[in-house]
């Protein structure tokens, strides 16, 4: 299938955090409070982020024949099942007895995006 093949993890995007401008125009301190702690919120989401595409660099997914995968990460290779819908829009995948479900946003024979429950997106591209 197209998912075949190996794929280097490239970067993961958070998703946005939603923005709560205050539009009464009297800028009461709950507002400026509630302002200021979603920024901290969108700001941490984004170094969080980063932290996991660190950690994540050099990551190796590779879907097999018969349902196998193996993820490689810093080097330690784990095996798991995975299963792709064949209208190659949902992903499920089965390690060390955790299953996750990612939504495909971009599957070709370039790049592989999928679409965590949290809403992040992980860009791989095939080597």
């Amino acid at each position: 299938g197209p998912i075949a093949g190996k794929w280097e993890f490239e970067k993961i995007e958070m998703p946005a955090a939603p923005q709560t401008a205050s539009s009464t125009g009297n800028d009461s301190l709950g507002d400026s409070l509630a302002a200021a702690m979603g920024s901290m919120a969108s700001s941490m989401g984004n170094a969080a982020a980063e932290m996991a595409g660190a950690l994540m660099k050099g990551t190796i997914y590779e879907f097999k024949g018969e349902g196998k995968c193996s993820m490689t990460i810093m080097g330690f290779p784990v095996d798991g099942m995975y299963n792709l819908t064949t209208d190659n829009k949902t992903l499920t995948m089965t390690q060390g007895g955790k299953t996750e479900t990612f939504e495909v946003v971009a599957l070709n024979d370039k790049e592989l995006d999928m679409k965590s429950a949290d809403g992040s997106v992980m860009h791989f591209l095939k080597k």
